[in-house]
């Protein structure tokens, strides 16, 4: 209400909580009303200078928790930056075809190994729906992880896309190598959900650090996939270590009274995760990873080696930074929808500015310079593997501004929108596909095709996640 209309205040009476306690009657607290006061010119400066200081304590405390997790993952990612060298020099292409392979269909089954619960964990009303949420996602990753493996195994024995290459034990690795990156993820998101950044980027550099020295070690031992497959296996069992230590004697006390019925009710409140959430995630990781296998089918392990290697060396500035951001985006957002909705869509824009201008630089870098650069860094064996950088600059652009923010459907359930979404870009990628298969497209366009198509995805979708936070963010009020 405006102060202009401020005869209308006259008629409020205020009773005082004091003088009712000391018993006096409703009739005598309203003998002697207090009439409301405009405020003074000081007092109406203070809302405004509170909010300032909200805001700003906001924002220091989202850069510190991005650079905390940035700090932790760019050690993290400087393992796997070492190692990558010395194993395009000992491994073959094929070799790391068959690697990428693997953890192309551990990159998709992993979305669904808890149905998706453990997004629920951050933005859980109470702290004992979190821990709810955090136990039930990793009892629910043993029979995903099981009923994955068997889906691989069919897809290596009755050679399916390209994984026909892989041995039929990596179906086994596959349930393990599941099962723990789902314990990880579900204590991952509880450790988020307590802004425990640091314990966070610790674990992501011992799951790295042990995952890079076994790869190396494995490599130089036996040239094969199964060494590399067995590190991948090796650096997740680590990284569960410190977080599973952390969170479960918290997790286990508050699930402690528990009962099946609490747990299937908390499941149900947190239904749209699986119901769109889901699918949605499954299908925008799908496209991710599909080219890989597409590649292997249509020309070969030695081509998916290098489409591999491309993607591994992309993955090194969004794991870097996206990745963290997106972390610390989730986390924030989570926060100003309890506390400060109106923060909302500003958060949103200025990590996208930030993001894009990060991004540019190793864009500009790659499309201009990347048949060079990789060679020098991999060897010469591998040059064509940097002409298939320079192609999937647009993409990853794209991606690196886009995934962060998606975050936000998690927290404003946007989740229906984004499945209709992707949906739409599957059906674009399978088309691509189609049309390769068809006109007999050589690599370098196909991987083109990719890259243009899913940019433009990409674009699409940052224009549906600006209209689901401007709809969900309240206009501030002209006056008080």
């Amino acid at each position: 209400m405006a102060w202009s209309n401020l005869e209308s205040l006259d008629k409020v009476i205020e009773l005082s909580p004091a003088d009712c306690e000391r018993g006096m009657a409703k009739e005598s607290c309203a003998v002697h009303p207090t009439v409301s006061a405009p405020p003074t010119t000081a007092e109406r400066k203070l809302p405004s200078v509170f909010h300032r200081c909200i805001a700003s304590a906001q924002r220091l405390r989202f850069v510190r928790n991005a650079a905390m997790l940035t700090i932790g993952t760019a050690a993290a990612q400087g393992f796997s930056i070492l190692a990558a060298p010395v194993l395009t020099r000992v491994c073959p292409a094929a070799t790391i075809g068959q690697l990428a392979l693997f953890t192309s269909f551990m990159s998709v089954a992993v979305v669904g190994v808890s149905l998706k619960y453990e997004l629920g964990i951050v933005s859980a009303l109470s702290v004992s729906e979190a821990a709810q949420l955090t136990y039930a996602s990793a009892i629910v990753s043993i029979p995903v992880s099981i009923v994955s493996g068997i889906v691989l195994y069919s897809a290596i024995h009755y050679a399916w896309l390209g994984f026909g290459g892989l041995p039929a034990y990596a179906a086994l690795l596959m349930v393990v190598a599941l099962l723990l990156t789902g314990i990880f993820t579900a204590l991952r998101y509880w450790a988020l959900r307590n802004e425990r950044f640091g314990l966070i980027s610790r674990a992501t550099v011992e799951q790295h650090a042990i995952r890079a020295v076994s790869q190396v070690g494995f490599a130089v031992v036996t040239s094969g996939a199964g060494g590399l497959m067995i590190g991948e296996l090796l650096g997740r069992a680590v990284g569960v270590t410190p977080l599973f230590h952390y969170a479960w004697p918290n997790i286990r006390k508050l699930v402690d009274g528990a009962t099946i019925r609490d747990f299937l009710r908390t499941l149900q409140r947190h239904r749209k995760l699986v119901v769109y959430s889901l699918p949605s995630t499954f299908i925008d990781t799908l496209v991710a990873n599909l080219p890989i296998p597409i590649i292997v089918r249509l020309y070969g392990l030695e081509d998916g080696g290098y489409f591999a290697l491309v993607q591994k060396v992309l993955a090194v500035p969004l794991g870097l930074i996206s990745a963290s951001v997106a972390d610390t985006f989730h986390s924030s957002l989570a926060r100003c929808a309890r506390e400060d909705p109106a923060q909302m869509r500003t958060l949103f824009i200025r990590t996208s500015i930030w993001l894009f201008a990060v991004g540019l630089i190793p864009t500009l870098i790659l499309a201009m310079f990347g048949r060079p650069i990789i060679s020098l860094m991999f060897g010469s064996n591998w040059a064509m593997a940097g002409t298939l950088a320079a192609l999937l600059a647009p993409w990853f652009i794209t991606q690196f501004v886009v995934s962060p923010l998606s975050r936000l459907v998690f927290v404003l359930h946007g989740q229906k929108l984004k499945l209709i979404y992707d949906v739409v870009i599957l059906i674009a990628m399978l088309f691509v596909t189609a049309v390769s298969m068809w006109r007999k497209l050589t690599l370098f366009d196909t991987v083109w095709a990719f890259s243009l198509s899913n940019a433009f995805a990409y674009i699409v979708y940052y224009l549906l996640l600006m209209q689901i936070v401007s709809k969900n963010t309240p206009r501030k009020k002209s006056g008080i």
